[in-house]
Order: structure tokens, then C-alpha cells, then sequence
């Protein structure tokens, strides 16, 4: 139905993937959002309270993990910044970890996977309409979060650069581990970089955008992100040629210890 999505997200059955679909079953996610053009919805979804679909969220863990026992979850979704609060009321001793890119890049990003799967449902996908909401949404979202997350003490949140992580994977590895006093073991830093060494760049193909295909222009950057590029130190004046897809946004991952 949308044959360029795997080169956009790799998916598979051993493969890392969002936990946002694990919100789904509630109805209340952001996936419909992403997948269909609903205002009436979005305007919905924005005024409910996220703890019930943060309920069923973890007990779809219990489940996944009842054979498993597994020691701790790592979870990723850039939902999470829209529902901190609720997040914490069930999952109180959560850890974060919070990789941060150029702003205008991320949201080029994120508004060609909305453009792609939209046109999975309607011939009616809008690509400078996806891009302005996108900017909207995404600004208002990661303002909220970065508000909430300065109640959180220091030690628990671990912010992280995407161009680190991308040049260099496992020293970035090893810094969230020591900050966040894990031990990283010789036997998993190897499994990590058997899988950094199966995955060339070109595994899943190249996917080409451009900033100017969703009506966004390098000053939309300071507009909507001033403070946040000034305290994180990201953000540069973005081409509108095309450029290869690597990520979808700014993502907020949360850690939770394996669930009784």
C-alpha cells in the first residue's frame, strides 16, 4: 500500500519499532493523526487526558514480557513528549534519553512519512498543508515537554546529539550507559556492533526530500524553535534540494525497569 515507507522506516518482526501502536487499541494516538486527515479528531485528541492509553500501554508490556522477564524495556515514540505527565503517573520511575536534531530538518522529515502513508488513504495528501501543521504541532508539542521535563531531576534525563549518535554510535552507547550508571559488557557492545555492521547505509534504499515540497522555509526554524536551537545548540539553515531521509524527528525515549 505504500511501497516507500520501508525506506523510510525499517520494519520487521526482530526489529526495533515505535511503541506508539501499543496507544492504538485506546484511540487515543497520534498514529490516526499521521495516517488520515481528521481536524475534528486531532482537535479530540488534544484536549484528552493520556493516562488510559498509557494504562493499556503498559499492560501490553506485562504480556510481552511475561515469558521474557526481562530486566528493562527501552521505548521510543516522539508521542511521549506530548504526554509526559500521564507517562510518569504510570511509569513514575521512568528514565529519558532525548536526541536532538536541526529542527527544520526533523520536521522535512516527519512531514514526508505523513505525506506518504496519507496518500496510502486519500488522493487529497496536501504536502505544504502536512508541513504547516507539522510545524505547528511539533513546536507546540516539544515547548510543552521541555517544560515539563525540567521537574525531572538531572540525573534522569540524558540529552543526546543525532549527528553524535549517527557518527559515532557506540561511543554515544557508552556515554548514556555511564550516565545513567549502567555497565555496558564486552558481550553486548559486540552484538551492537554485529548489528551496526549488517546494516549499510543503503540497506533499506534513499528516500529524497526537500524543505520546499512542504512550504518550509530556513526562518520557519527561529520562528517556531528560537529557544530550543539556542539552549540545545541545534539547528542550521537547511537546503531546499533534496536530501536523504535518515530519522523521523527529535525522538524522546523512555526507559522503565521490566514491569511487575
Amino acid at each position: 500500500m505504500a511501497p516507500n515507507f520501508r525506506k523510510l522506516h525499517p520494519v520487521g518482526a526482530q526489529l526495533p519499532q515505535e511503541c506508539v501502536s501499543l496507544m492504538s487499541p485506546s484511540f487515543l494516538s497520534d498514529q490516526f493523526d499521521t495516517m488520515y486527515n481528521v481536524p475534528g479528531y486531532r482537535k479530540w485528541f488534544l484536549q484528552q487526558d493520556l493516562q488510559p492509553a498509557y494504562e493499556f500501554h503498559r499492560r501490553f508490556l506485562q504480556h510481552l514480557q511475561e515469558r521474557e522477564n526481562g530486566r528493562r524495556w527501552i521505548l521510543k515514540a516522539p508521542t511521549h513528549m506530548f504526554g509526559l505527565p500521564a507517562l510518569l503517573a504510570i511509569y513514575p520511575d521512568a528514565l529519558f534519553l532525548q536526541t536532538h536534531r536541526a529542527p527544520l530538518e526533523a520536521i522535512t522529515s516527519v512531514s514526508s512519512l505523513i505525506t506518504i502513508l496519507r496518500r496510502v488513504f486519500s488522493d487529497a495528501a496536501d504536502p505544504v498543508e502536512i508541513g504547516t501543521e507539522a510545524i505547528r504541532y511539533w513546536s507546540t508539542t516539544l515547548t510543552k515537554f521541555l517544560g515539563e521535563r525540567d521537574r525531572l531531576a538531572p540525573e534522569r534525563i540524558f540529552d543526546l546529539s543525532y549527528v553524535e549518535l549517527r557518527r559515532d554510535p557506540i561511543g554515544a552507547v557508552r556515554r548514556i550507559y555511564k550516565h545513567f550508571g549502567w555497565v555496558l559488557s564486552p558481550r553486548a557492545e559486540n552484538r551492537m556492533r554485529e548489528v551496526l555492521a549488517k546494516q549499510p547505509p543503503d540497506r533499506h534504499g534513499f528516500h529524497r526530500y526537500a524543505t520546499a515540497q512542504f512550504g518550509l522555509r530556513p526562518e520557519h526554524e527561529q520562528e517556531f524553535f528560537a529557544e530550543y536551537c539556542e539552549r540545545f545548540s541545534v539547528g542550521s539553515p537547511v537546503s531546499t534540494r533534496p536530501v536523504q531521509l535518515t530519522s523521523a524527528l527529535h525522538q524522546s525515549r523512555f526507559v522503565r525497569d521490566g514491569l511487575g
